[in-house]
C-alpha cells in the first residue's frame, strides 16, 4: 500500500515512515524543512531512512 507522511523527516514522522516500510509499505514523505528546528536533524532523519531502508 501507498501511504503518504506528512512530517515525514521530524522525529515522530521518520519513525513512522520506518515502520511502515518494515511492513512492507511504500511511502510518500512530505516535510517544509523549515527553520524551526535544525533542518540537518530532519535531513539526518531521511538519510538514515534512505541509507537503511531503500531498496532499488
Amino acid at each position: 500500500m501507498y501511504i503518504l507522511i506528512t512530517g515525514g523527516a521530524g522525529f515522530i514522522g521518520s519513525h513512522l515512515c520506518e515502520k511502515l516500510i518494515d511492513l512492507n509499505h511504500k511511502i510518500i514523505c512530505i516535510d517544509n524543512f523549515n527553520n524551526y528546528y535544525n533542518p540537518k536533524i530532519k535531513e539526518n532523519n531521511l538519510k538514515n531512512i534512505i541509507d537503511n531502508k531503500i531498496s532499488p
